[in-house]
């Protein structure tokens, strides 16, 4: 796997757009984690359009950032899935807890 990851960070009117792309593993989820848990309480679009690639891990850490967000009175919503990336989200029924958009 490749240990490159772009996080950037878009104040837009009512939230913060993070586009991210690389590859979300075990080397790069924790610079994910990190970012997302500084905009705690913030109303967040995930953009993952750029992602190639994401495990189980960086599954976690998009459960992890939800959990937090809706705690804290934000919110999270994922945009840019790949059909594989949203295959596995079926099969591990989180497609029913995320909220996810096109």
């Amino acid at each position: 796997m490749a240990d490159s990851l772009s996080i950037v960070s878009i104040p837009v009117t009512g939230c913060v757009v993070v586009r991210v792309g690389g590859e979300i593993d075990m080397a790069t989820e924790p610079e994910l984690s990190k970012h997302l848990t500084g905009l705690n309480g913030s109303r967040v679009m995930l953009d993952l359009s750029d992602v190639g690639f994401i495990d189980s891990r960086g599954f976690r850490s998009l459960v992890e950032a939800h959990q937090r967000s809706e705690a804290n009175g934000g919110g999270l919503v994922i945009s840019g899935v790949s059909p594989t990336a949203f295959k596995a989200l079926q099969i591990l029924g989180l497609d029913r807890v995320l909220h996810i958009t096109e």
